[in-house]
């Protein structure tokens, strides 16, 4: 399945359970992904989209497909008030 890469990082961070943490005592602070990716820049009509996938087979009709490695990292920031700024 091809899926614009902004779709696989919503589903990387909807992954992620602040309240099972929380069950834990714990706190999530900062979390960093370091997955493979095949990724594939598709020019449409109206721009450039990148097509993006973990990887579903190295073998696609004989030819290994290159991989990329995507490395995000997402952490909380606290919210400015408007006295500072």
């Amino acid at each position: 399945m091809q899926r614009e890469l902004w779709e696989v990082l919503v589903e990387l961070v909807e992954a992620i359970d602040p309240k099972a943490a929380s069950e834990f005592g714990m706190r999530i602070e900062d979390v960093t992904f370091r997955i493979p990716l095949e990724i594939t820049l598709l020019s449409t009509d109206v721009g450039f989209r990148f097509i993006a996938n973990v990887p579903q087979s190295r073998w696609r009709e004989g030819i290994a497909a290159p991989l990329s490695q995507l490395h995000v990292t997402l952490y909380q920031q606290e919210q400015a008030n408007d006295e500072q700024l």
